[in-house]
């Protein structure tokens, strides 16, 4: 690939809006520019849709069915109810992403990342009011930016392979409001970044400012998804040292 596609693109867009999201919460602008935030997530992606629907038709239609399903099943699971959507319930009714810091119903784990929550509570602020149906979506919104940044590396059969791989590992974590899920895929699209960046011979990505952005994006995702976060992109800079050590690169 010596271009950089329109799925990059989106990915990296995507990307930076739900981070947005969570920046404007977290400095308490008017609800307006949430919504609009959200708005614009959402027009993004049914451009993404319909700007050629035949292409990476694959992860439309499974995209689709996700998105069914996760507003099809009932919220009955402990993490999904009593944490991550608890904390979006949270921030909706207290219009903060600070909210935790009185550590009210120490059950729910207040010391968690709130990037999705966040994101859920917005869904929830251009509705209007809560519910326990469509802030759960949000989950499953948030796995489009690393799958489509991934497809114009696979393509076609082996893009269908790479869906195939994520569904039978992750399965029920791609709709159930649940946040691992996300954690593993943040974490795989973080090791490829890694890899194209750092050990990949091609110099065609080392040159271009675009994939360093989308890599700081997928790595600040990362570390506010779950606080594992951080000890796993620890982890990916330490690999990444070590094998660049091993191969005697540091010593040029």
């Amino acid at each position: 690939m010596t271009i950089i596609s329109v799925h990059e693109k989106i990915a990296l867009v995507l990307s930076l809006l739900i981070l947005n999201n969570y920046l404007l919460l977290s400095l308490s602008f008017p609800l307006i520019l949430i919504k609009i935030n959200l708005l614009i997530f959402l027009s993004v992606i049914i451009f993404y849709y319909f700007k050629n629907f035949s292409e990476n038709i694959f992860l439309k239609i499974f995209f689709l069915f996700i998105i069914f399903i996760s507003l099809g099943t009932p919220l009955y699971e402990w993490d999904p109810r009593s944490i991550w959507l608890f904390h979006a319930k949270r921030i909706f009714f207290d219009v903060s992403v600070f909210s935790f810091a009185d550590n009210y119903a120490q059950f729910s784990q207040n010391d968690l990342p709130n990037l999705i929550p966040a994101f859920a509570a917005s869904i929830a602020f251009l509705i209007g009011y809560w519910n326990e149906v469509f802030p759960k979506i949000s989950f499953s919104l948030a796995f489009l930016p690393p799958l489509i940044f991934i497809y114009p590396f696979l393509k076609n059969t082996k893009y269908l392979i790479f869906l195939s791989i994520i569904l039978f590992t992750i399965g029920k974590y791609l709709f159930n409001g649940w946040a691992d899920g996300l954690l593993a895929v943040y974490f795989g699209a973080s090791a490829f970044l890694m890899y194209i960046l750092f050990i990949n011979e091609f110099d065609f990505y080392r040159k271009k400012i675009f994939f360093y952005l989308i890599a700081i994006c997928f790595f600040t995702s990362l570390t506010l998804i779950k606080n594992e976060g951080v000890v796993l992109l620890l982890i990916l800079f330490i690999t990444i040292f070590l094998i660049k050590l091993y191969k005697g690169e540091l010593r040029k």
